[in-house]
């Protein structure tokens, strides 16, 4: 019986000669017991409560099979540890706190053991856990090809390398501060054990594609890139009081692991924070004058907002809302003739719950039939709905954009259908959202991509 099978039995109550029969009945991992008929185990196990936990998983089992983290999965799934998120349109006072454990200073926590595996994607972190505090962790990469593999390690920890003998006589244990952070590059089969108060972050992977990897793509087919791609990200996380609107932590990852992904790819980034509504759109209008000589431009808005008379809104620190009409007529090919027939790229990172007003939102000016040419707005959302975070990963919709284009790093796919694997991911997520009522609900939620796009956009090399 594998590990993961064990833990989920043990969190419920399973005694080990419970465990002993299902291993014995072949069912020795979480996807066998969540993939198991119920009275099967019933004959195995006439536990009413133990089989009701069967069906359980029965109902989800396309999610915990599918799952990354299917110990995670079925957890949420019985609801062991439900995730708990937040929208960008919460107010004050509503919605769960962050759970983070913490220790009394000079106290020793139990020391733990987890066993992480490495693909040959990155590093998948097994039950979630981004954070041990004392803990011995041991990773092993199981695929011997691998390389360059980048783990960034913050915080005070020692890395010690067990692979061969050799390797253990020239790799020296080290020891950094809180304040530096060090890179680990794994090339090939390796083992390591890494000890103390140690945040792993798997870097961000993304790789533009040199023009030679297109040759085989008529040139009419996709977007030249002959210049510097430009992005400005803007990104709210700190409100103020007279707002009304709850403070975004979680989020302030997103413009950072964005910034370290679109630099990869060959843009000039632009990262500011925490801007009232009219400073948000002078640091539009300024990126728009900026960026009529680039090939391609990219603007992130990560806030909260909302529909105000059917039309969309996003919120500065101050609570002024902006009209994103507003912000498309600054990039039409009437407005700005230098950015004509190049992509225009907008992701939007706010709820859009429908709201009503005597208040006048400014709506789209008059526009040309192809004013809007060349451009994608991918919404986190739909209509209506509220954009996630959760309360430890930041936003789902960036985390799934950062995910997808991490596992597709150096393959030919261009942004649409990277979009779509994008909106998968996000469907995909597991969570709750607590109600002003104090009830919970069902946290769901679905991209709405919008594109005037004439050609394909792939990130390329700037030639």
């Amino acid at each position: 019986m594998d590990c993961d099978l064990k833990q989920l039995l043990a969190e419920l109550g399973v005694s080990d000669e419970i465990a002993t029969k299902l291993h014995e009945a072949d069912i020795s991992s979480v996807i066998d017991f969540a993939t198991s008929d119920p009275n099967d185990v019933r004959d195995v196990i006439n536990d009413d409560v133990f089989v009701k936990h069967v069906e359980t998983l029965n109902d989800d089992a396309a999610n915990i099979v599918g799952a990354d983290d299917v110990l995670l999965a079925a957890r949420y799934s019985l609801g062991l540890k439900r995730r708990q998120v937040r929208s960008d349109a919460t107010p004050p006072g509503t919605g769960p706190e962050p759970q983070q454990q913490h220790h009394a200073h000079g106290s020793e926590p139990n020391e733990q053991q987890e066993n992480i595996f490495v693909s040959d994607t990155g590093i998948n972190f097994r039950s979630n856990v981004q954070h041990h505090h004392g803990n011995r962790i041991n990773i092993t990469i199981t695929n011997s090809t691998l390389t360059n593999v980048n783990m960034c390690l913050t915080g005070d920890h020692q890395i010690l390398d067990y692979t061969t003998e050799d390797q253990k006589k020239t790799f020296r244990e080290r020891q950094k501060r809180s304040s530096k952070a060090s890179v680990y590059t794994f090339n090939g089969q390796q083992n390591l054990q890494l000890r103390g108060d140690t945040s792993f972050i798997d870097e961000v992977h993304g790789q533009a594609l040199s023009p030679k990897a297109l040759e085989d793509v008529s040139a009419n087919e996709y977007y030249p890139i002959k210049t510097k791609p430009r992005a400005l990200l803007l990104n709210n996380i700190v409100f103020s009081a007279g707002s009304r609107l709850e403070n975004r932590p979680e989020a302030k990852s997103d413009s950072e692991k964005l910034a370290t992904l679109l630099k990869k790819l060959g843009f000039v980034v632009t990262k500011v924070e925490n801007l009232k509504g009219a400073e948000m759109m002078q640091s539009i209008k300024e990126f728009r004058s900026a960026s009529e000589n680039a090939s391609m431009t990219f603007l992130f808005i990560g806030t909260h907002g909302t529909r105000m008379n059917g039309i969309d809104c996003f919120a500065g620190t101050d609570g002024k809302l902006i009209s994103f009409e507003s912000v498309l007529d600054l990039f039409t090919e009437s407005a700005c003739a230098g950015l004509k027939d190049k992509p225009k790229i907008f992701f939007n990172q706010f709820c859009r719950h429908e709201k009503q007003s005597k208040e006048q939102i400014k709506g789209k000016e008059d526009r040309k039939v192809h004013d809007l040419k060349d451009t994608l707005v991918v919404y986190s959302t739909m209509p209506g709905c509220s954009a996630y975070r959760n309360t430890e990963d930041g936003t789902w919709f960036v985390s799934a954009f950062l995910k997808v284009v991490k596992d597709n790093a150096g393959r030919k796919e261009d942004l649409l259908s990277l979009i779509t694997m994008v909106n998968r991911e996000v469907t995909e997520q597991i969570g709750a959202e607590k109600q002003e009522d104090g009830n919970w609900k069902e946290a769901i939620q679905m991209c709405d991509p919008q594109s005037t796009l004439t050609r394909k956009i792939y990130f390329i090399e700037v030639e």
